[in-house]
């Protein structure tokens, strides 16, 4: 039986290797006890710094305020804008 432990542990590295690049860009950039106003279009990018920002946001003291715009010019971007909005109620934001 074959095990997928060491992918997940390089998965979990790199996450936690996102999470501390994006917190200490945030503290060099004096970005704490603020409200921040991140755009997410609900794309893998987007997700993963909304991720980011969110795991930083109560050490930091962030209000995170996520905002969509749904341009309606591709079939399912109103599914998108529901899964952003759903994302969002999920982390409390």
């Amino acid at each position: 039986m074959m095990t997928h432990a060491p992918r997940q542990q390089a998965l979990e590295n790199s996450a936690f290797d996102v999470v501390r690049s994006v917190a200490d860009w945030l503290q060099q950039h004096q970005v704490g006890e603020t409200r921040v106003l991140l755009g997410v279009s609900g794309g893998a990018d987007s997700v993963a710094l909304l991720r980011a920002v969110d795991e930083c946001r109560s050490f930091l003291g962030l209000e995170v305020v996520i905002a969509h715009l749904d341009h309606g010019l591709r079939d399912g971007s109103s599914m998108e804008a529901e899964w952003v909005s759903d994302l969002g109620g999920h982390l409390g934001l």
